[in-house]
């Protein structure tokens, strides 16, 4: 891999307004509009009034973390983007989630083509990862000729390092940097969990096993996650069927094991080295 050059423009000088990133010699543009920035999206960007993919970001109403996203496309996103605001407002408006943060793609060499295969595999990206709730339901895979292809799917990689260097992982595959990292396991009822230190925090593989049971002890918020990874399927039979990323390796061990545990001292290496000594 070599080094990137990203360019970042605050437009009212702060991270909370409109922001847009580029890549040096991509064509394409990454465009974050807050909700209550649509005015001045509108009467200033008028790139966002093209060709383009979109995520609409919902929080959950108490926790206020990200949740559920919306993957859209558009020949013209702009007028999408207040479509949705419309409908939402609206007393017979369709919609029921309330976005927060848009963030747009757009690009030279983007057509109705490539923009519906380049939402349905963000879709695909974004349920496959397990965190987030896809709102909308995408179709069956897009046909494109091979070159039409490998150009959308460069284009995705260009959208994944840009939004990333913006904060928003959301197009983060799970599993991503396990080659050169060092495993660790834990035993659970006699069997085993594997997992690595990831870029977000911890990474849990597909293949680990989790306890059968819970203690009363365990955190109520990680007793919620554990229920939500049962309940989305990435945990079936009390094991983990997908790769998973967990914001710490401690909430990590916590679900593995059923009842609090400290990531550092439950990880260890093939020599039993915990994770607080490495």
């Amino acid at each position: 891999m070599h080094g990137k050059t990203i360019e970042i423009f605050l437009s009212n000088g702060t991270a909370d307004g409109i922001v847009t990133a580029e890549i040096s010699n991509w064509n394409g543009k990454v465009i974050k509009i807050p909700r209550n920035g649509m005015e001045e999206c509108g009467k200033t960007f008028e790139e966002t009034k093209n060709v383009g993919v979109y995520l609409l970001l919902v929080n959950d109403d108490v926790s206020n973390e990200l949740v559920d996203i919306y993957v859209g496309e558009s020949e013209n996103v702009f007028e999408r983007l207040k479509q949705h605001i419309n409908s939402y407002n609206s007393e017979n408006g369709k919609e029921n989630f309330y976005w927060h943060t848009a963030l747009s793609f757009v690009g030279k060499d983007l057509n109705k083509a490539n923009i519906r295969f380049i939402e349905s595999e963000l879709s695909k990206i974004i349920k496959q990862n397990g965190k987030y709730k896809v709102l909308n339901q995408y179709g069956n895979d897009i046909p494109l000729k091979r070159a039409h292809k490998a150009a959308a799917l460069e284009f995705i990689d260009n959208m994944k390092l840009v939004i990333n260097a913006l904060g928003y992982g959301v197009l983060k595959e799970v599993g991503e940097g396990k080659e050169n990292a060092e495993l660790l396991s834990c035993n659970v009822e006699g069997r085993i969990a594997t997992g690595f230190v990831s870029a977000g925090g911890f990474t849990v593989l597909k293949g680990s096993i989790v306890s059968t049971d819970t203690s009363s002890a365990l955190h109520k918020g990680y007793k919620k996650l554990r229920d939500n990874l049962q309940q989305s399927k990435i945990i079936v039979n009390n094991e983990f069927v997908k790769d998973y990323e967990f914001n710490s390796p401690s909430a990590a061990a916590s679900v593995v094991k059923g009842f609090a545990a400290s990531g550092n001292v439950i990880w260890k290496n093939k020599d039993g080295k915990t994770l607080k000594e490495l």
